[in-house]
């Protein structure tokens, strides 16, 4: 079984033999240039026609478990009824799922198994935080984030640090200015002298 350490430099053609050495039955080409084995890129199966988002360094170091890549079929189908619940069974009004719905949280969850936030992944496919955040702790993913509150604090930090900056700017430039009148007010000082 081919492993790909992090740190590991790659042709777009080395890391496509690769792909087709790891799964020798489909055809899984990348759509996106190779970056490195943890940056997420864009992925295409001949086999199922279905592109989606993953980390070089998962295709192919867990292609032996159940975040490997299976024409036709989704994490949420390997997984059975083991991971059913009242969020997914469809006895809640409005919670039925439809199949490109289920897809779309196995998109999500293969995003969180590889380091983004519930929130940043649900934002993103436009699906429920909280959904993703329950199938992550099921599956045991260590998250980023656990949902919305400490993404939410981290943006109003990041709004924070913001304005800190603009306002550090604004004094820089008033301080500027003030030096700008002083010397224009010595210059005249000097001329009227």
């Amino acid at each position: 079984m081919a492993k790909l350490p992090k740190g590991t430099t790659l042709t777009n053609t080395e890391y496509t033999q690769l792909l087709k050495e790891t799964y020798p039955t489909v055809n899984i080409k990348p759509l996106e240039d190779y970056i490195s084995p943890q940056a997420v890129i864009k992925h295409y199966c001949d086999g199922c026609n279905k592109v989606w988002l993953d980390k070089p360094a998962n295709l192919i170091n867990l292609s032996h478990t159940i975040l490997r890549h299976e024409c036709e079929s989704s994490v949420f189908d390997r997984i059975g009824k083991a991971g059913s619940s009242r969020l997914m069974n469809g006895n809640r009004k409005g919670m039925k799922k439809s199949a490109e719905e289920i897809e779309l949280i196995a998109n999500g969850v293969q995003l969180l198994s590889v380091g983004y936030s519930a929130y940043e992944v649900g934002e993103y496919l436009g699906v429920s935080v909280q959904l993703l955040t329950w199938w992550g702790k099921h599956l045991g993913i260590d998250m980023k984030d656990e949902g919305v509150n400490y993404t939410v604090r981290s943006n109003n930090e990041k709004k924070r640090e913001g304005i800190r900056e603009v306002l550090k700017l604004a004094r820089e430039i008033t301080r500027l200015l003030e030096e700008k009148k002083m010397k224009k007010e010595e210059k005249e000082n000097k001329a009227d002298k």
